[in-house]
């Protein structure tokens, strides 16, 4: 019966049916069109992401406005009353013929796209099977959803409407919309991941379209389809009114609740965690086995560095500090854990390491103190050299202990920048800098920067400076920013100091500095670097070559940084970026380990650990399109 009942809406649609799989297969060659333009296999896979997210919502809305919305409307679903079937039988047959052509241009646009990326990189069989679940999961969702909507007729926009607002609410609650499952599936790795297969996001998303489906089918089939008959009339100029007032008032709501709403602070159960607390500042460190009586001082010291930072940058109280050992961290490297709804900063470090690094670890803690006060707002390209600079500044300024080796030091990494060929006006490409350099060198030179303009200045009015610059400012609604605040580093030095005689000063004392190191800064290894790239078969093999100056004096590993870059240029974090370690030599060559498509973008870089600079010291980076 239900086959007869599929044989007589495809007679009547058929037409309809054909335009949108044309439809589909025309609007996704012009996506992969425009992609292979570009030359890049990821763009090539990205135009199937791009497919789902635009045309196939589209091609199903078409397909159920004619199949279930329209007859709705006009009533004609009423005949299936005077038929001796079953009621569910039309509209099982109906749901079959709208799929279709859903499936079908799916699948075509599938196969294109794969065929097309077969031509610059390899596909195995397990990524064209994640492909194709993630493919079907979401045409059935998509279809599941347009179902819905055709169901509820008068409330469709509503409903759509309400999804947004529900999405809305949820990140305004501190909720990660990536995380959602269906949207994690149609997120930066839908065409690029190969080897985990997201089951629960797969399992989630088909879940909740079958549960839309059983909605849409209850209310066609209770009371003979009266419900959704009534719902297919026209929504009424009052119904309009109230629906867009209660979702406008809902949204509304949300944002006054949970705008300044204090997060529930980070927690740790543990016994033998060390905590130190005052109004402005709490510090809690967890110690690793047997090291509680030792890092009693270093607490100590960290939170009385830390709370005079709350005056620095006008703020009532700090978020709270947390410090985790992990043993299998270098000295000097640390990793930021971000606590998901909670307030505090997170930060691993290996506590077991060397004394030395305690100036590195206080100087992070502040430049993350400092992006989570000023609202990420210090992390922009022209403030981003004050905040790493004033992370050293502080850190030196409160090791007093210490001070002579940590200032000596520091001026070693600048003079190393200024060697490299950096000047003080590269502040303006601060991104660039960084990624060149490595962030412990880029800091470096940032705070020879802050030190000589608290030297011409004078410290009071120069932390005035650095402070007002970092300031959180919010750029619309009710909490725009104050119009007589400068906006622009420059114009807060414009009263006191021309920006070229700042530079000029920097300068000089970079050749001072230089004078008086000479001998230490001679012993720093001078790298040069190439890159090379070898064709095997449909691949390309890139390997990274660097020779020094004379034999590095010290022992230990040559690190190869590597990492595939996004189609849209963006600022590297260091967790980014994947280490291939050698043994140090005076001559290396490293090859990535990975085989790269034709069209690629990658970043490459090396890095090795100097005595003299207390710090791996990165050179031959480079950003390059793989030919």
């Amino acid at each position: 019966m239900i086959r007869r009942f599929v044989s007589k809406e495809l007679a009547e649609h058929w037409r309809l049916l054909l335009g949108v799989v044309t439809l589909e297969v025309v609007c996704f060659l012009l996506l992969l069109g425009r992609a292979l333009v570009q030359n890049t296999s990821i763009s090539v896979l990205t135009s199937l992401r791009d497919f789902f997210w635009l045309v196939v919502p589209v091609a199903s809305s078409i397909v159920m406005q004619a199949l279930f919305a329209k007859e709705l409307r006009n009533r004609t679903i009423l005949f299936l009353e005077t038929l001796p079937v079953p009621r569910s039988s039309p509209i099982v047959a109906k749901l079959v013929v709208a799929i279709t052509p859903l499936f079908g241009g799916a699948l075509a646009a599938l196969g294109l796209a794969l065929l097309a990326a077969t031509r610059s990189e390899p596909i195995e069989w397990l990524f064209t099977a994640i492909l194709t679940a993630k493919a079907t999961v979401l045409v059935v969702f998509v279809f599941a959803i347009t179902f819905l909507a055709s169901v509820l007729g008068r409330y469709r926009w509503p409903l759509y409407f309400s999804l947004l607002a529900l999405l809305y609410i949820y990140e305004e609650a501190g909720g990660e919309l990536r995380r959602v499952p269906l949207l994690a599936l149609l997120g930066r790795s839908f065409a690029s991941e190969r080897y985990d297969f997201p089951t629960g996001d797969l399992v989630w998303t088909t879940v909740v379209s079958v549960a839309l489906v059983a909605f849409g089918l209850l209310l066609l089939l209770l009371r003979s389809g009266s419900p959704a008959i009534l719902l297919g009339e026209r929504m009424t100029h009052r119904e309009k009114v109230l629906v867009a007032g209660v979702l406008l008032t809902s949204m509304l709501a949300t944002d006054v609740l949970t705008d300044g709403k204090p997060e529930p602070p980070y927690q740790i159960k543990s016994a033998a965690a060390i905590r130190t607390a005052t109004p402005k500042l709490a510090l809690t460190i967890v110690p690793p086995f047997g090291s509680s009586t030792r890092l009693e001082g270093v607490a100590e010291m960290l939170h009385s560095s830390l709370e005079p930072l709350a005056d620095l940058l006008g703020a009532d109280e700090l978020p709270p500090v947390f410090i985790i050992h992990r043993e299998d961290l270098d000295d000097h490297r640390f990793e930021l854990a971000h606590a998901r709804e909670r307030d505090g900063v997170v930060v691993r470090a290996n506590l077991q390491g060397n004394p030395l690094a305690l100036r590195s670890l206080l100087a992070f803690i502040t430049g993350v103190l400092i992006d989570d006060v000023s609202d990420e707002q210090s992390q922009a390209e022209s403030r981003s050299w004050l905040r790493d600079g004033l992370a050293e500044l502080w850190a030196v300024q409160h090791l007093q202990s210490e001070s002579d080796a940590n200032v000596d030091e520091l001026w070693l990494r600048a003079l190393h920048a200024n060697l490299r060929g950096f000047d003080p006006s590269d502040v303006d490409r601060w991104y660039s800098v960084q990624e060149s350099l490595g962030e412990p060198i880029a800091a470096a030179f940032a705070w020879s920067g802050l030190v000589v303009l608290s030297e011409t200045v004078g410290p009071d009015l120069a932390q005035e400076l650095i402070r007002q610059a970092l300031q959180p400012q919010s750029n619309f609604g009710f909490r725009s920013a104050d119009p007589e605040r400068p906006s622009s580093v420059e114009s807060l030095l414009e009263p006191h100091l021309e920006r070229s005689e700042l530079f000029d000063r920097w300068r000089t004392r970079l050749a001072v500095e230089a004078l008086r190191l000479a001998p230490r800064l001679a012993r720093i290894p001078r790298w040069s670097a190439t890159v090379s790239i070898e064709e095997t078969g449909q691949s390309r093999r890139a390997t990274f070559s660097g020779s020094a100056d004379r034999v590095p004096e010290e022992e230990g590993l040559i690190s190869l940084l590597w990492t595939r870059l996004p189609a849209i240029d963006e600022p590297l974090s260091p967790l980014d970026l994947a280490r291939e370690e050698r043994p140090l030599e005076r001559e290396v060559a490293i090859p990535v380990p990975a085989s790269l498509p034709s069209g690629a973008r990658i970043f490459l870089a090396a890095s090795a650990y100097s005595t003299e600079l207390g710090c791996e010291s990165r050179f031959g980076a480079t950003r390059r399109t793989i030919p």
